[in-house]
């Protein structure tokens, strides 16, 4: 039996996309709602646990356009993220190399290169939320889900 006053993934989706296109005001629950209905959804992928944010460290962010590091950890998988307000790009390095690497975003998943060396660089599109996910040795681990200009991961 499902209850037709709670909307579908679907509909949220819809709803999220529409409102981001239309630069419709997003509430912070609705987003909270997305990212939860989300995780459930990909309940495979384990979260890192952020070991490291410059901005917990310096206390403040480094004005605009600043650059902020995170680090995020789970066992032997490590993904280091730079991310730089002005340029809008997400940065970095994963360990163990050789895995697969996705930048999930509110309008899909799309692959992201990585060098031999672990090496990543990659340009964000649009605003909202979004966030990486690391496939190597058999687990799938994600960061949080970050935002430029947030002072959340």
């Amino acid at each position: 039996m499902t209850d037709d006053r709670i909307p579908s993934d679907d509909e949220l989706l819809q709803y999220l996309k529409d409102s981001l296109d239309n630069s419709v005001e997003v509430t912070d629950d609705a987003i909270d709602m997305l990212m939860a209905g989300y995780d459930i959804v990909h309940a495979d992928t384990i979260e890192a646990e952020l070991t490291f944010d410059s901005l917990a460290a310096v206390g403040v962010r480094s004005g605009d356009g600043g650059l902020r590091q995170l680090r995020f950890e789970h066992g032997s998988v490590r993904i280091d993220v730079d991310l730089n307000d002005t340029a809008l790009t997400c940065t970095g390095r994963v360990e163990p190399v050789g895995g697969a690497l996705q930048l999930e975003q509110i309008g899909g998943v799309r692959d992201v290169e990585v060098s031999t060396g672990g090496a990543f660089d990659e340009v964000v599109e649009g605003v909202g939320p979004f966030r990486l996910t690391y496939e190597v040795e058999g687990v799938t681990v994600s960061t949080d889900w970050m935002q430029f200009g947030s002072a959340e991961a």
